[in-house]
């Protein structure tokens, strides 16, 4: 048998919010009893609540086509204590969450979307928020590829890009090459963490 078991639980990362809203739509069309949990990247949880929330009843609406439906607030859950300084920024369960998955899994998540969904879903799990014996689903919503732009350039590499000659013309600031380096000095442990699988 290959068929899943019901899910208590399903955490998505929730940025604009398509994909947190629509399953959410989802889920309450189907009267499903799966919880949608979304870990926000960007707004405050009352923020976020309320877009997700009118988002969600518009979706509803339409894909069911009756407007008289309106989605109960209590159907959308947002955590917002794993966004830390900002949208896009790193933080330290984001970045232990790239690594654990990279390490363990060989799963590589975004640091944007993904690694703080994780760094939520890692919390939650250890500070007991979902009851002993729940079926929990984390939606890997993509953004990987992103990697490539926050993993760190050596400066040797700008002599390869440059055939060789170390005075390419290929030049950045030292304020660049500063917020490079303490914006994504952390992925570098993912990338090895790849190759260290367990």
């Amino acid at each position: 048998d290959t068929s899943l078991p019901p899910m208590d639980y399903l955490v998505t990362a929730s940025g604009s919010g398509g994909t947190h809203a629509g399953i959410t739509a989802a889920m309450y069309a189907l009267r499903s009893i799966t919880k949608v949990v979304g870990i926000s990247t960007r707004h405050p949880e009352d923020v976020q609540k309320e877009h997700i929330h009118q988002l969600a009843t518009k979706t509803l609406k339409f894909a069911t086509g009756d407007e008289s439906l309106e989605l109960p607030l209590d159907n959308v859950v947002v955590m917002d204590q794993y966004v830390g300084p900002g949208y896009s920024l790193p933080t330290k369960g984001m970045e232990e969450a790239v690594t654990l998955f990279a390490r363990k899994e060989g799963i590589l998540l975004d640091p944007v979307y993904t690694g703080k969904a994780a760094a939520g879903l890692v919390d939650l799990v250890q500070s007991g928020y979902f009851p002993p014996g729940s079926n929990v689903l984390f939606l890997h919503t993509g953004g990987a590829p992103s990697l490539y732009h926050y993993k760190p350039i050596d400066n040797a590499v700008f002599g390869i890009a440059g055939a060789g000659d170390s005075s390419s013309s290929i030049s950045y600031s030292a304020a660049e090459d500063e917020k490079k380096i303490g914006l994504n000095k952390w992925l570098s442990f993912a990338w090895d963490s790849v190759s260290q699988k367990e």
